[in-house]
């Protein structure tokens, strides 16, 4: 399927996005595991699971700094440099609102605080114009860390066959 339609390129920038940022957040857990998981992947609504790293709820800054603790023991070139920025990305995607002036891209992406009881009033805490050089370049840094977690998992050889 060829993408012509500007709408639908603009869609399909921002689901690449959204796409690395969700395999970020896998690889690391499963970085975190150190191959030590056993999903019920045949598990269906209602069973329960023991708790591992690959399944504990947790904010994605918290996993990024468990990362981090790891990485910077074992292989320091493999700590994501650019974490706290991308948990910051991620949060306002998932968390903020996209809107626009005009039915055409580009979206603007603001992400707003929590309610300060003194002045009644939120502070924005993220705000971006997601043209479509920005989600390129979203994309760039989001792929730059997946691999960056794809070569520690490597190097640690999690998740290889011992067989």
């Amino acid at each position: 399927m060829e993408l012509t339609d500007p709408l639908d390129i603009y869609a399909y920038r921002l689901g690449a996005l959204w796409g690395r940022l969700m395999s970020l957040e896998t690889l690391l857990r499963l970085a975190i595991s150190g191959g030590k998981f056993a999903l019920p992947l045949d598990a269906v609504v209602g069973d329960e699971a023991d708790v591992e790293a690959v399944n504990r709820w947790g904010y994605l800054s918290e996993l990024v700094h468990q990362y981090n603790t790891i990485a910077a023991s074992q292989r320091p070139e493999h700590m994501l440099a650019s974490g706290d920025g991308i948990v910051a990305l991620r949060n306002a995607l998932a968390h903020g609102i996209a809107v626009s002036k005009s039915p055409a891209p580009p979206l603007r992406l603001l992400k707003f605080g929590k309610l300060n009881a003194t002045t009644g009033r939120v502070r924005v805490e993220f705000a971006a114009d997601m043209t479509a050089e920005w989600l390129d370049q979203q994309q760039r840094i989001v792929q730059e860390a997946v691999q960056n977690v794809v070569s520690y998992i490597k190097a640690k050889g999690i998740g290889q066959s011992t067989a």
